[in-house]
């Protein structure tokens, strides 16, 4: 059994890094798509992509409570890069 660890994560960590990069890559790749026709509505195909990857973490994780503290420090991450508050109104 993966013995567990408590992480700190900043995005200056190399494997923070080139997880970021492939995602930069991936959605360039759904840009083409969709740009090509491939695909009609980009949202949805983000939702395809974050089911695959929301997958896999259950499926490695042994407690569903990692996996709602990886997609919490995900969150924080997106939010503070796309200049954002903490809070949205609604």
């Amino acid at each position: 059994m993966t013995e567990l660890k408590r992480l700190a994560v900043h995005p200056t960590q190399k494997d923070f890094a080139h997880g970021y990069d492939m995602g930069v890559d991936a959605l360039e790749a759904i840009s083409k798509g969709v740009k090509s026709g491939a695909a009609d509505h980009e949202p949805l195909v983000m939702v395809g992509l974050l089911s695959v990857i929301l997958e896999c973490a259950y499926r490695s994780c042994p407690d569903p409570e990692n996996v709602s503290e990886m997609l919490s420090i995900a969150n924080n991450f997106a939010r503070t890069a796309a200049e954002l508050p903490d809070e949205t109104v609604h």
